[in-house]
């Protein structure tokens, strides 16, 4: 199937407290005698210096954090006339290791945060089949080579009986479309609202043809700037995602959902619509989970019986006066409801990572940072 499918799913603050020790006073005696003519005498002056004890410490362990309790320092000062007992409270220090995130088991993910130069990723990251999400790369070449500005239409198109056959073909094999009709006439913008939010195979066809490539050559533009965009580990064998042979990881596609989003103007007002409405099809709603939910501004779903379900979901967060935006994907989930379940796991994802952001202020104003792992920060 091209397709995919809808639905809906406190930072630890480590404290330490740190007492610095009182100094003892030392009090010194002195005795004067004698009349205004008679010889002084001053009375030796003894003084003996403070002495310190101090017990062992004691560590308590707690899976994720370290406590550490020492006892009070006492100090004990004696002069001739006097005693001078000081304890000071005892001292307890709570370390809690920096925020780390828990992937989830049986799929790759990965996440990146532009702002915070945050990229993290699950271990091993498999080349596996993609499914729909290959459509990305699909709109990427398309608009390199149709450029579309925001509000245009962009060049249109007449459908063929070839492309009213290519979409019963696709319903046939249950792959995702959009209908058409002959002598209709559709132009890009409706082509790739289509293809985004309904993920339309034969939308995506059309688009090709619209380019003036076959598909062949389409595809070898799509690894050619697979290659240039630095996915060393992507690679398409068609423009819809349906073979098993388009494959790539989390990684990468990640990497890719943030060029198209922020490259492509174009493209980030249509994958946040929650639906759209096409001259033939009418209303079709978007397969992408949660989107206009959470702060979930999209981009793309996917599914097939060998790639299972497969999100790439870009969510925006705000903290305190300011805002930023993750991009996370999730491959290779399996079972009922597996690009739903792709969903919920990205949106979770991003919200752990959210739990280590926090504002810095500074005389130059305020800005986000990563207070988790630094080994995330690149």
């Amino acid at each position: 199937m091209r397709g995919t499918r809808h639905v809906g799913v406190g930072v630890a603050v480590a404290v330490a407290l740190t007492l610095v020790p009182l100094t003892g006073a030392v009090l010194e005696g002195r005795a004067t005698a004698g009349g205004a003519s008679g010889p002084t005498t001053t009375s030796p002056t003894t003084t003996t210096s403070p002495t310190t004890t101090i017990v062992g410490t004691t560590t308590t362990t707690i899976p994720g954090t370290t406590t550490t309790t020492t006892p009070g320092e006492t100090t004990t000062t004696t002069t001739p006339s006097s005693t001078t007992t000081s304890t000071l409270p005892p001292t307890t220090t709570t370390t809690i290791p920096p925020l780390t995130i828990s992937w989830p088991t049986g799929v790759s993910a990965a996440i990146y945060v532009p702002d915070l130069a945050l990229v993290a990723s699950s271990s091993p990251q498999p080349r596996v089949p993609i499914a729909s999400i290959t459509k990305m790369m699909t709109t990427w070449v398309v608009l390199h080579r149709l450029p579309l500005a925001r509000g245009a239409t962009g060049p249109c198109h007449v459908v063929t009986p070839h492309d009213l056959a290519i979409f019963h073909n696709d319903l046939a094999t249950d792959q995702s479309n959009a209908a058409v009709a002959v002598g209709e006439r559709i132009c890009e913008s409706t082509l790739l609202r289509g293809l985004l939010v309904h993920s339309a195979g034969d939308f995506a066809e059309i688009l090709v043809e619209m380019t003036g490539l076959s598909d062949a050559r389409f595809v070898a533009v799509m690894n050619r700037d697979a290659a240039v965009l630095g996915l060393r580990s992507t690679h398409y064998v068609d423009v819809t995602g349906i073979g098993p042979g388009d494959r790539s990881t989390a990684l990468d596609q990640v990497h890719l959902a943030d060029v198209l989003m922020s490259q492509e103007p174009v493209v980030a007002p249509i994958v946040t619509l929650p639906w759209v409405r096409l001259p033939v099809a009418g209303i079709v709603s978007s397969y992408t989970p949660y989107v206009g939910q959470g702060g979930v501004v999209g981009v793309k779903s996917g599914y097939t019986n060998v790639a299972g379900g497969c999100d790439v979901m870009a969510v925006n967060f705000v903290v305190g006066a300011l805002s930023y935006r993750a991009y996370v994907v999730v491959l290779g989930v399996v079972g009922p409801n597996a690009i739903v379940r792709s969903g919920t796991l990205a949106l979770g994802i991003a919200r752990q990572v959210r739990l280590g952001v926090r504002v810095a202020r500074t005389t130059a104003g305020s800005h986000l940072v990563w207070t988790g792992s630094p080994a995330y920060l690149h």
